[in-house]
């Protein structure tokens, strides 16, 4: 029971939280649609939130890291807090207002997961019997169901069923911390804060090849980004709408379930580092399979290629980060990784609407199909970097 508990708790965690992007991100231009936005204007929108979220995120991993008083719970919990206000402005007939709380919501929503992640990364660091790769699972179900439910009710009542969902779940993730908090945490001793955490003041310079596994990321999510963001216009000249992204966005989260479960056996028959590399390499596949995909079936069958792409590269960089990284500077390991995705999300958000409006979906998919392929040889060339050191990768 006792290592039971902590791994169901912090899997709610991770299905509140990931549920938030099956709500929010996910059907964002649905949202932005129903304003009156252009495909130009939804990718502008999304860059300036996605930059605020990069800055957000890198700054409460500082903050977290040098005062004492400043807790990860604390910032969650603020988090949580703020997502519930998010959806009660989505919720209101105020001009400008709905649109706001939808900035507001996706600025949040992509600064989470780097807290949330060092929540549970720092816990088992200091002796939680926590379960990352079940509770990431967990994630992962809550995502697929709630994207499914999200896409339906959209279709059904409209937009404003987002606005009611954020707030439903926004509940359930304040909850899921507190249980956390008091099932996983309990009883460790805090990290080194203050003057002592001063001593990991150049993180970047300290870490110079996991900085260029980090830019091998971004290139990463540059892809993966685009086709989550904008799988509706992607969709659309394929014959489908919200109800078929739903259910395309349900069957890419549904596949990476084996993996998030079973990613203890996947260590057994190969290291890690051959597991991202193939990631890498199925970023590429996707994209290519969107493009190629003549209906929403075919859109379908390239989503289920999320089971050696995202599905690996999700869980495998945070057992990556935690593990080369030293473990004082957990929270700011993190803070990098979110933020590297969330660099990847502002590069697609700002660009992948103006190439849609301008040339179409098809076009779009080609150019962020060679900036997935750029990211897998950068990633591919740092993890051989990583594995000619002395300390080798991931032994």
């Amino acid at each position: 029971m006792k290592k039971i508990a902590p791994t169901l708790t912090y899997g709610l965690v991770h299905g509140s939280m990931w549920s938030f992007y099956g709500i929010l991100l996910s059907f964002s231009s649905n949202f932005l649609y129903a304003y009156g936005f252009t495909d130009g204007q939804i990718s502008l929108f999304l860059g300036l939130v996605t930059a605020a979220s990069c800055g957000l995120q890198l700054l409460l991993g500082e903050l977290v890291q040098r005062i004492p008083k400043l807790t990860v719970f604390g910032v969650l919990l603020a988090m949580g807090g703020s997502m519930i206000c998010a959806g009660l402005a989505m919720g209101t007939e105020l001009p400008l207002l709905p649109v706001a709380g939808l900035a507001l919501g996706c600025c949040l929503l992509q600064a989470i997961p780097a807290m949330g992640n060092a929540f549970g990364m720092d816990a088992i660091a200091r002796g939680s019997n926590t379960n990352f790769g079940i509770a990431r699972g967990c994630g992962s179900i809550a995502f697929s169901l709630i994207a499914l439910l999200t896409g339906y009710l959209v279709s059904s009542m409209g937009v404003t069923a987002m606005a009611m969902l954020t707030c439903a779940n926004g509940t359930v993730f304040l909850l899921a911390v507190v249980l956390y908090h008091l099932t996983g945490e309990k009883g460790l001793a805090p990290q080194a804060k203050g003057k002592e955490a001063k001593k990991t003041d150049n993180f970047l310079k300290k870490n110079p090849l996991y900085c260029l596994f980090l830019l091998g990321c971004i290139f990463l999510q540059i892809s993966h980004n685009t086709a989550c963001n904008f799988l509706l216009q992607i969709l659309s000249v394929k014959g489908g709408g919200a109800a078929e992204q739903g259910i395309a966005t349900f069957v890419s989260a549904i596949m990476e379930l084996p993996v998030m479960f079973g990613f203890g056996l996947l260590l057994k028959l190969m290291k890690c580092e051959h597991w991202l590399r193939l990631s890498a390499v199925f970023y590429v596949v996707k994209c290519l399979g969107l493009y190629l995909a003549q209906d929403p079936t075919g859109v379908y069958i390239a989503q289920a290629t999320q089971l050696l792409g995202f599905a690996v590269y999700g869980i495998g960089t945070v057992h990556y980060t935690a593990k080369v990284v030293a473990a004082d500077d957990t929270i700011r390991a993190q803070s990098y990784l979110a933020s590297a995705t969330a660099i990847g999300g502002l590069v697609s958000s700002s660009t992948a609407g103006f190439i849609c409006q301008l040339w179409g979906a098809q076009s779009m998919l080609l150019v962020f199909a060679l900036c997935a392929a750029i990211g897998a040889l950068i990633l591919w060339f740092s993890i051989h970097l990583f594995s000619r050191t002395p300390k080798g990768f991931l032994e």
